[in-house]
């Protein structure tokens, strides 16, 4: 059977560490507030990024506003932590003040390297937020608090990963098909794949349906295409191109996490704890949990990878 082993090798590489984000904002009537951020990573022996290369991916530095500490346990294991506060003082600064890079995909020093058709700085994940306030006749105030944290780049380059093999096995294997041709079955696996990975190829433990479909639907069309240079073209044949490229071995996948994208190992390893407290009622949230005017939402900034990730509440102030 043809396994897809990305997300297998990508966990074993993930078990080396742990990133607990926690972000706890307030909103106030008059649409300004204060937002707490703390970062803790939990180091043992295996875990294989530098104190340096974090605070970069995560641009936690001096820089950025984010004062630097450390606690040693009695077993000997140690927490790096990350810690900082900013205020915003009327309801347009917090999309004007807040940091919009959240994580980094690659370091510097390869952020100019590419894969396929994505640059390797061009992967990170950003959050942009939104806070509106009005007026209603009765002297009510309502106000809003809007988050979104989108990935850039990221599925894209795990999907040139995937098939950055594919075009030089086509030239070799059926020589006669032309270079546009060839293009145009890269373009529609990119496509299915990209597809593959928004319902879980990339993050569910059970790959091998979606592999096993991606590239069904991939071959089917890649004979058409190619059927009509090559009479002897077999799908089978052209499959087993499409299966060779989506199972790799834990080498590969090392190369892809740890040398080229080390930011999006990071993103296996983290788990974020969003808390916000609303002024007044609350009146609409798509919170997970609410105690009050206090809300609570829990993610991983690998569940991006389906989509961008929302928070959003509303609330009203009463005269």
């Amino acid at each position: 059977m043809h396994r897809s082993t990305l997300l297998v090798a990508a966990t074993v590489i993930a078990t080396s560490g742990c990133l607990d984000y926690t972000i706890d904002t307030t909103l106030r009537a008059d649409g300004s507030g204060v937002r707490s951020e703390r970062m803790e990573v939990t180091r043992n022996d295996d875990f294989d990024l530098s104190p340096e290369a974090l605070i970069t991916l995560t641009r936690s530095g001096a820089s950025h506003g984010w004062r630097p500490s450390m606690e040693i346990h009695a077993d000997g294991d140690t927490t790096w932590i990350q810690e900082r506060q900013r205020g915003f003082d009327s309801p347009s600064s917090w999309a004007e003040t807040a940091e919009s890079v959240v994580l980094l995909g690659a370091l510097p020093e390869r952020a100019a390297d590419r894969l396929g058709l994505v640059r390797l700085g061009d992967v990170k994940l950003r959050s942009a937020i939104q806070v509106r306030r009005a007026g209603g006749s009765d002297g009510s105030i309502s106000i809003s608090y809007r988050e979104s944290f989108v990935w850039d780049d990221a599925a894209a380059a795990m999907v040139e990963f995937l098939v950055r093999d594919v075009d030089s096995s086509l030239r070799q294997r059926y020589p006669s098909v032309p270079e546009l041709e060839r293009g145009g079955i890269l373009g529609f696996a990119r496509a299915r794949v990209r597809d593959a990975g928004e319902a879980g190829l990339f993050f569910d433990e059970n790959t091998d349906d979606l592999v096993a479909r991606a590239v069904d639907d991939i071959s089917s069309h890649a004979l058409r295409v190619i059927g009509f240079y090559h009479a002897d073209a077999r799908q089978e044949t052209i499959a087993d191109i499409f299966f060779e490229a989506f199972s790799f071995d834990e080498e590969d996948t090392g190369r892809l996490f740890t040398e080229l994208l080390p930011g999006l190992n990071l993103a296996f390893n983290t788990s974020v704890v969003f808390r916000l407290t609303m002024p007044g009622s609350v009146t609409t949230t798509n919170a997970g949990t609410r105690d009050g005017s206090v809300l609570e939402w829990e993610f991983s900034p690998l569940d991006d990878l389906r989509g961008p990730i929302e928070i959003y509440a509303e609330s009203v102030i009463r005269p």
